[in-house]
């Protein structure tokens, strides 16, 4: 094989496995998100519940706005952070690809 030929399959051998890295990297970060998303949404809809029970109950709200923010600050950072750190599965590539249409939640989303 010439060298100009070596080089160009190297180079095409380098392309083929950067996009490869790549496909595994974006459906690592997309199961990432979707936990990311399935914590917050069962954390607050615990929240809100208590709050909705609380106003019908009581009458008024038993936090202000800014207790309202704070304590989802407090809860859902102290979650997110390592759900969004944690290592790859390592099976991405070995499940077919996700249509494109699908979404985080369900289609659309």
């Amino acid at each position: 094989m010439s060298p100009k030929r070596l080089a160009i399959w190297s180079w095409q051998m380098i392309t083929l496995l950067l996009w490869w890295r790549r496909v595994d990297e974006g459906r690592a970060i997309f199961n990432r998100l979707r936990n990311v998303l399935f914590y917050m949404l069962s954390t607050n809809m615990g929240e809100l519940i208590v709050l909705i029970l609380s106003i019908l109950l009581m009458g008024q709200s038993p936090l202000v706005a800014v207790q309202i923010l704070w304590v989802n600050l407090a809860t859902d950072t102290a979650g997110d952070i390592p759900l969004g750190f944690e290592p790859k599965v390592g099976d991405e590539l070995q499940k077919p690809p996700r249509r494109p249409g699908s979404g985080l939640l369900y289609p659309g989303l």
